[in-house]
């Protein structure tokens, strides 16, 4: 399984790429209606009606994509920047705090929740070190 860090990027990509989507894939349905909502909102605003037509097909479509972004006001330009990478920026934060599923049976670590031998002293995934009982 890939770590939690890379985990979090793709799924930061995937939400840059279109925003709701690194929320669903992390199965959070709410934040990833919200902001696929926010990113349709933001293009009906700010997209000029010329550029809705039904002419688009797959090999005019970067043509027709460069058209729209120079028909597009800066500060049209600037509200779907924000909301991409506030989208992207959500899902990466939800994607690291999203609870590892625990399949350890022993104790784990309060760090990276593996599962550690305490007799050791520290993680030996992550090299955390467990605090001393008898020295308290």
């Amino acid at each position: 399984m890939l770590g939690t860090r890379v985990r979090a990027v793709l799924v930061a990509l995937c939400s840059l790429f279109l925003p709701g989507l690194g929320q669903a894939l992390i199965r959070r349905w709410i934040r990833a209606l919200f902001f696929l909502g926010l990113f349709v909102t933001t293009l009906a605003v700010f997209v000029p009606e010329s550029a809705f037509t039904a002419d688009v097909t797959l090999g005019n479509f970067l043509a027709r994509t460069r058209e729209i972004t120079e028909q597009m006001s800066t500060w049209g330009t600037i509200a779907l920047t924000v909301v991409q990478f506030g989208a992207m920026m959500d899902a990466y934060v939800q994607a690291l705090q999203q609870p590892t599923q625990k399949t350890a049976e022993g104790p784990t670590c309060p760090r990276c929740g593996r599962e550690v031998d305490p007799a050791h002293g520290f993680c030996q995934w992550c090299t955390y070190e467990f605090e001393d009982p008898a020295k308290e």
